[in-house]
């Protein structure tokens, strides 16, 4: 036998409406069950100690939920698609950090907010790093507005320090080229 453990509501041979399910790694389920999978409302137990509390379907976490880190650091709210942060949410890593906006296939992809350590970026990002434009808020009190490539300023970009612009021209791989 393959060690599963079940208790709850069946039909046939298969579990179907509420019940829990205990797996011989220490994973547990308990919710909804629909031909024998996860499906609908239920909390899900990882034996690494992550919790996803949500939607199921056929077996997977899809449409909102949360999940929680082991230790409870680190969590994602928001929407999944095949057990993958998909659509919006906001992610809050343990050292304070922040990002809400659009996933896609668990990466940060197109709109949104980031925030670390006093600074804070809003745009597009593109393989989880800024992309296109955007603006960056450092903790100084600086001002970036303009062009991004992963994750640094490149392009047509102003720098700002105490709303006075300092910096009007382009920037390659985060450094001013010329005179601005």
């Amino acid at each position: 036998a393959s060690g599963v453990h079940y208790e709850g509501e069946v039909e046939g041979s298969r579990a179907e409406g509420r019940g829990s399910m205990w797996f011989p790694d220490g994973t547990s389920y308990e919710g909804e069950f629909l031909d024998g999978q996860c499906h609908g409302e239920g909390r899900w137990v990882h034996k690494t100690g992550e919790v996803y509390v949500g939607s199921f379907r056929n077996g997977m976490a899809e449409g909102k939920g949360r999940l929680t880190g082991r230790g409870g650091e680190e969590t994602f709210d928001g929407e999944f698609v095949q057990n993958l942060p998909h659509g919006w949410g906001r992610k809050t890593w343990g050292d304070g950090s922040s990002y809400e906006g659009e996933w896609r296939r668990g990466v940060q992809q197109g709109q949104g907010k980031w925030r670390k350590g006093g600074n804070e970026f809003e745009g597009r990002f593109e393989d989880g790093m800024p992309e296109g434009e955007g603006r960056m808020v450092y903790g100084t009190g600086e001002v970036y507005q303009g062009e991004w490539s992963k994750g640094i300023q490149h392009g047509r970009g102003v720098l700002f320090e105490r709303k006075e612009r300092i910096y009007d021209g382009l920037w390659r791989f985060g450094k001013r080229t010329g005179k601005g």
